[in-house]
């Protein structure tokens, strides 16, 4: 699972992305309530809330306003930010696929992003159709 095991009941989901609407289907699942979902629109909210907040999965979008995915995704990693990070695509690019890979994301997806996918991906997969 992506997801760490914790004591908590609910997982915190960190949504970074300007279309907030591409991700409606997943707050109207069956297993919504097992997520905390946290929405922002901008890398560097995302940092802000990186160092005061409960984060278990990162979905980042891979072109934000103020960065890119990517940029983000080294951001939060010189923060010491471990928990895994999904680079959510717009559409499918070979070569942010490949990005992806090098730069050692958990996984490389494009919407929409499939629920029962979310619940059960590997962490040690970087590319799928989600």
């Amino acid at each position: 699972m992506v997801l760490r095991k914790s004591t908590r009941t609910r997982n915190d989901i960190v949504i970074v992305d300007k279309n907030f609407a591409d991700y409606t289907h997943l707050l109207s699942s069956p297993v919504a309530d097992q997520w905390n979902f946290h929405f922002l629109r901008t890398g560097s909210a995302a940092l802000r809330h990186a160092t005061t907040g409960s984060v278990d999965l990162w979905l980042i979008n891979a072109e934000l306003s103020d960065m890119s995915g990517f940029e983000l995704h080294r951001h939060l990693r010189k923060q010491r930010q471990r928990r895994p990070v999904i680079l959510v695509a717009d559409r499918y690019d070979r070569q942010n696929e490949l990005n992806a890979f090098t730069e050692q994301v958990t996984a490389y997806v494009t919407k929409p992003i499939d629920v029962a996918w979310l619940q059960e991906k590997p962490s040690g997969t970087v590319s799928g159709r989600a």
